[in-house]
């Protein structure tokens, strides 16, 4: 059996590449081992409410250390999404590409902040659900002799 993420050769029934250490099977919360806190989404919230109150802190402070706060948890965040490799795995609010990640928090920092938080924890924990897609980049066979819809 090949990884779909590196096509490396794994062994039948694998839940974790050991090439690339992609998730390759969807494992629910409730069956998971316990061995990793998983972050339920009001404590991303808190967390970053939190990361607020420190924010206004430092801005009332020095504005410009506050501007740097925010670039720096969007840096980050965009950062560990590269780190983690985020990009393999499904999101229902927006992709979790770096760029995205980055331009998100600096836009709507609020919302897609505490979002990275509590994704991140499911990604780390393998309990994040794989993105339906194939890394295989082959081009599909559209030459006459194969074309089936005009017959």
């Amino acid at each position: 059996m090949l990884c779909p993420f590196c096509k490396e050769e794994i062994q039948d029934g694998a839940i974790k590449c050991k090439h690339c250490g992609s998730m390759l099977q969807f494992v629910p919360v409730a069956d998971q081992v316990r061995y990793m806190w998983v972050m339920a989404g009001w404590q991303a919230v808190i967390i970053a409410f939190g990361l607020l109150v420190v924010f206004s802190i430092i801005w009332s402070i020095s504005w410009q250390i506050g501007v740097l706060f925010f670039i720096g948890t969007s840096l980050w965040a965009s950062y560990d999404a590269s780190k983690i490799k985020a990009c393999r795995f499904r999101s229902k609010l927006m992709p979790p590409t770096p760029g995205w990640v980055f331009a998100g928090c600096l836009l709507f920092w609020i919302v897609i902040f505490p979002w990275y938080l509590y994704f991140r924890t499911h990604v780390l924990a393998g309990v994040a659900e794989p993105a339906n897609y194939s890394n295989d980049l082959s081009v599909p066979d559209i030459s006459p002799e194969n074309d089936t819809l005009n017959h």
